[in-house]
C-alpha cells in the first residue's frame, strides 16, 4: 500500500526524476487537455496527501533537487506550456516539502488552486488564440490586451506569494538545524530564480513589440477570472493571517 501510495505522490505532484515522464506525456496534449489533467492532478494529488497518512522523508532530498532544477531550468523556457510544466512542478515540490515538514493546513493548498487553476485558464485562453507560444509570440500583448495581461501578472504575483507563505510557515513552526540550512538555501535560490523567470515573462508581456493577433478578455471571461481571484485573495489573507501571526 505505501508504495502504490509513493507511487500515486510523486506522479500526481511530481518530482524528479517522475518529472520525466509525466512532463513529456503533460507537453504533448492540447491546450484544453493540459490544462484539465494538470488541475486534476493537482486536486487529487493534494487530496492523497491529505487523506493518506504515510511518511514521505526518503523523497526530501528529490523534492528539494527538484524545487532547484525547476527554478534553474525556467530561466531557459521557450514557451509558455514548458513554464507552467515547470512551475507545477516546483509548486508540487514545494507541497510535498510542506506536508513532510509536519506543518501541512488544508487550507493552504486552497491558496494555490485558485491561482493554478487561472494560470491555467488563460493559459488555454491565449493558446486559442496564438499557436502556441514562445514568450517572443506573447510580445507586446499588454499593450492590446490589458485585462488579460493584469489577470496574468496578478496571478504569477499570487502563485510567488503562495510559495513565500508556504516557506514561511515551514520555517517559522519545524525548521531547525541541518534542515534548516539545507531548506533555507533551496528556498532563497529557487525564490529568486522562480521570480527572475517571472519577470522575463512580464518583460515580454508588457515591453515588447506591439500585437494584433489577440482579442482581449470578454466580459463573461473577465468576470470567471475576477471570481477566482477574489476567491484567491480571500483564501491567502485567510491563510496568511494564521500562519505568519
Amino acid at each position: 500500500m505505501s508504495t502504490i501510495f509513493f507511487l500515486f505522490v510523486i506522479f500526481l505532484l511530481p518530482i524528479f526524476p517522475a518529472t520525466l515522464v509525466i512532463n513529456k506525456y503533460l507537453y504533448r496534449l492540447d491546450a484544453k487537455f493540459f490544462t484539465i489533467s494538470l488541475f486534476l492532478l493537482f486536486f487529487f494529488g493534494i487530496l492523497i496527501l491529505h487523506f493518506f497518512q504515510y511518511h514521505l522523508s526518503p523523497i526530501k532530498y528529490l523534492a528539494l533537487f527538484t524545487t532547484i532544477f525547476y527554478s534553474i531550468r525556467l530561466l531557459g523556457v521557450t514557451n509558455l506550456k514548458l513554464f507552467i510544466l515547470y512551475l507545477y512542478s516546483i509548486i508540487s515540490s514545494f507541497t510535498i516539502l510542506l506536508y513532510i515538514s509536519g506543518e501541512a493546513e488544508f487550507s493552504l493548498y486552497f491558496i494555490e488552486l485558485p491561482f493554478l487553476l487561472m494560470l491555467l485558464l488563460l493559459y488555454y485562453f491565449l493558446s486559442a488564440r496564438i499557436n502556441i507560444i514562445h514568450p517572443k509570440s506573447i510580445s507586446g500583448i499588454g499593450e492590446v490586451a490589458p485585462k488579460f495581461s493584469i489577470f496574468f501578472i496578478i496571478t504569477l504575483l499570487g502563485i510567488n506569494s503562495t510559495l513565500f507563505i508556504i516557506m514561511y510557515k515551514m520555517f517559522k513552526n519545524g525548521l531547525t538545524g541541518p534542515n534548516l540550512l539545507l531548506y533555507g538555501i533551496v528556498f532563497i535560490v529557487s525564490f529568486l530564480l522562480i521570480n527572475w523567470g517571472t519577470i522575463k515573462l512580464f518583460e515580454w508581456l508588457i515591453y515588447g513589440k506591439k500585437t494584433k493577433i489577440l482579442n482581449d478578455l470578454a466580459p463573461l471571461d473577465t468576470s470567471t477570472f475576477s471570481l477566482l481571484l477574489i476567491a484567491a485573495i480571500i483564501s491567502e489573507v485567510y491563510t496568511a493571517s494564521r500562519s505568519l501571526f
